[in-house]
């Protein structure tokens, strides 16, 4: 069986780094970790979040506008996602 990597970025709001890349929901509150767990419900191709690259910056466009319809300071995200080859 052969795995392969498949790398997504998404932008998405910075006060999730925590959340998204150590598992640390402590400093979130009730409804900004729902609105996590959403996002990644509505994203299952986002397994694995391993990075958030460079500086952040503050914008009103991003990935999570679905379930976050708000500006925020964002970062790019690297998420890993592993696709099983038959």
């Amino acid at each position: 069986m052969t795995y392969t990597l498949k790398l997504h970025a998404r932008t998405l709001p910075a006060y999730w780094a925590s959340a998204l890349i150590n598992d640390d929901w402590s400093g979130l509150t009730t409804a900004e970790q729902h609105t996590i767990e959403r996002y990644l419900a509505l994203n299952p191709q986002l397994q694995y979040c391993v990075d958030c690259e460079g500086e952040s910056f503050f914008s009103r466009w991003h990935d999570a506008s679905a379930v976050l319809p708000y500006a925020a300071e964002c970062c790019e995200y690297v998420f890993h996602e592993n696709c099983r080859l038959a």
